[in-house]
């Protein structure tokens, strides 16, 4: 997690300020905020398109995709905003694939979210599982 909090001087003026500041930074919260679903897949429930929020630089990922062609490994799946990048470079993780009811591994990868290894046509991902540490 990355957050930069402010140095507090108990007693000097404005310390109060720099604690106040230093809650907000501790509390961010993004929201739910769509993404945009690449290459051959679609909506795996009908009402929810895969989101991402950050919360004190923890991203949750939700809903999931069902792919709708064979997607080659290293294929994105998911764009995601720079605030929802990782905070090391290349993250791998585990979803739930619940076409099979096994770990589907996927990372987070120069701006967004990739499977690992091939994934057949009409498979389920669900993300709603999906944590990882945020820059």
């Amino acid at each position: 997690m990355s957050v930069n909090l402010v140095k507090v001087n108990p007693g000097a003026a404005g310390w109060d300020k720099s604690i106040e500041a230093n809650f907000d930074a501790l509390n961010q919260d993004t929201g739910e905020v769509p993404l945009t679903m690449m290459g051959a897949v679609k909506r795996l429930y009908s009402n929810n398109v895969p989101s991402a929020r950050r919360i004190n630089g923890q991203v949750h990922l939700s809903s999931g995709i069902k792919s709708t062609d064979v997607l080659p490994s290293k294929t994105q799946i998911l764009a995601l905003p720079d605030q929802f990048m990782g905070q090391e470079s290349l993250i791998f993780l585990f979803c739930r694939n619940d076409s099979t009811q096994e770990p589907f591994p996927v990372y987070v990868s120069d701006g967004g979210l990739f499977i690992a290894k091939e994934l057949p046509s009409g498979w389920n991902l669900d993300f709603s599982n999906l944590y990882y540490p945020g820059k």
